[in-house]
């Protein structure tokens, strides 16, 4: 008795998988990101923005020279009230 495969040799029994998954990758779009009007405004330096960095810079150079003066009342009062406002909360 001899027994023959069912199945021709040149047929691919993965084929159809195959060609579902090439038509996927064509359907898959990219995504996009699209920056509002806003969003572009807010990104852009503002002149708030330059005096607080040259206030830095200031205050860097007062603690690397060794001339920067710390007002402890002034810190002691923010502190107070910074957690009266956490308690009202």
């Amino acid at each position: 008795m001899k027994i023959h495969s069912y199945r021709s040799s040149n047929v691919n029994p993965y084929q159809k998988q195959m060609d579902a998954s090439k038509q996927m990758k064509v359907e898959v779009q990219k995504d996009r990101v699209e920056i509002s009007k806003q969003a572009k405004q807010l990104q852009q330096t503002s002149g708030f923005d330059l005096q607080r960095q040259e206030k830095v810079q200031a205050v860097k150079k007062e603690i690397e020279s060794g001339t920067y003066k710390i007002a402890p009342d002034l810190i002691a009062k923010s502190m107070i009230q910074f957690y009266k406002k956490k308690n009202e909360e």
